[in-house]
């Protein structure tokens, strides 16, 4: 079933949600991550179709801290990250991906830092960026990141779609 090649959750998996509602209790971000799974459910239910279309162009996807409580209180072990995951992506192909978004996939792909180095301005009116910060205050260097290619595949495959 192409549903399932697309993110790895099987539809008997998400048919399991019953709406209990403690995903929702859990969420430090306040979003409903039933929802989420009705509209994931959409792409082969459709009856189910608004459902997607109002999560799918909502800002409050983006939302989502990837904390995983959700995944940890849910009696039936539905893996609402992969859920949530899938939608972004989906949104992102239509062009719905917030900026801020974007631009930190592409801060991570060049530097694999999420926001750009800084400008630090002294008292003084002095000017540093982080590392000449870091190396002053005595600071070790940041470290560099280690096996990070598999995760610069997924940006690129982010990066690509949005």
């Amino acid at each position: 079933m192409v549903l399932e090649k697309l993110v790895e959750v099987s539809l008997e998996t998400l048919r399991a949600c019953y709406t209990c509602f403690k995903c929702i209790g859990v969420c430090p971000a306040g979003l409903r991550p039933n929802l989420f799974v009705k509209a994931y459910l959409s792409t082969v239910f459709r009856e189910l179709r608004d459902v997607y279309e109002e999560i799918v162009t909502n800002s409050s996807l983006w939302s989502c801290a990837k904390c995983l409580k959700c995944v940890e209180v849910c009696p039936q072990k539905v893996p609402l990250n992969d859920v949530i995951e899938y939608l972004q992506r989906e949104a992102a192909k239509r062009g719905l991906a917030p900026r801020a978004y974007q631009d930190m996939v592409e801060n991570i792909m060049g530097t694999f830092l999420a926001f750009g180095s800084q400008t630090i301005v002294s008292r003084d009116g002095d000017f540093y960026t982080t590392g000449e910060a870091r190396e002053l205050l005595g600071l070790t260097p940041l470290p560099e990141p280690n096996k990070i290619e598999k995760f610069r595949e997924r940006l690129k495959g982010l990066r690509s779609i949005g």
